[in-house]
């Protein structure tokens, strides 16, 4: 599993203000087993975001589905980008079948 680790500053630089790391796990079950134990008193947001009881942010966006949003298939990649608007945990099944129309 990749990380990706963001951290913001206030307009001058001296305050951190926000807090988040970003998931890339190789699968659908490698992102929902640390988004249960996260959801247990955190707060669910969308697009596979969570806030964990701590306040701090994470993201788990499997690996596949980069390939779903992003490939060559443009119409596609824009019903999959529309589907996962509605979505708080990232699910891949869904989003690859909304990508091929069905």
């Amino acid at each position: 599993m990749k990380t990706q680790t963001c951290l913001w500053y206030d307009g001058n630089g001296l305050e951190a203000v926000e807090f988040h790391t970003s998931l890339l796990p190789d699968s659908q079950d490698d992102a929902d087993r640390p988004w249960d134990a996260l959801a247990d008193g955190g707060k669910p947001i969308r697009c596979g975001w969570i806030t964990d009881r701590f306040g701090l942010g994470s993201q788990f966006v499997p690996r596949d589905t980069r390939r779903i949003l992003f490939g060559a298939d443009g119409e596609g990649a824009k019903r999959a980008h529309d589907a996962r608007q509605g979505m708080i945990r990232i699910d891949t099944a869904a989003l690859q079948a909304a990508h091929d129309g069905v």
